[in-house]
């Protein structure tokens, strides 16, 4: 088992979409060289979930890492790539 019993999946699925809009939006409402980088970002999120939703009989830590690893990277990628698009359109006056 990789996440606890008692968790509600729904909340935890509505508390990472949060997350993951937090990620991609944060640049909008700060600075971003006060953004740490990514993949300590991600490290951190991976560390409190783990923490957070890891069974007492330890669960599979490792696979849930993983997972939420790879969803803050593809978010980031996201995110890289909807700036370039913005940057791009900028350049060209608003045109795709």
């Amino acid at each position: 088992m990789a996440i606890r019993q008692d968790a509600n999946a729904r909340i935890v699925a509505h508390i990472m979409n949060m997350l993951a809009y937090g990620l991609v939006a944060m640049g909008q409402i700060m600075d971003p060289s006060d953004i740490p980088p990514t993949h300590e970002i991600s490290e951190g999120v991976a560390d409190v979930l783990d923490r957070a939703l890891t069974p007492e009989s330890g669960g599979h830590s490792d696979a849930g890492k993983g997972i939420v690893l790879g969803m803050v990277e593809a978010r980031a990628k996201a995110k890289d790539a909807s700036a370039r698009g913005r940057s791009a359109r900028s350049k060209t006056g608003g045109t795709p």
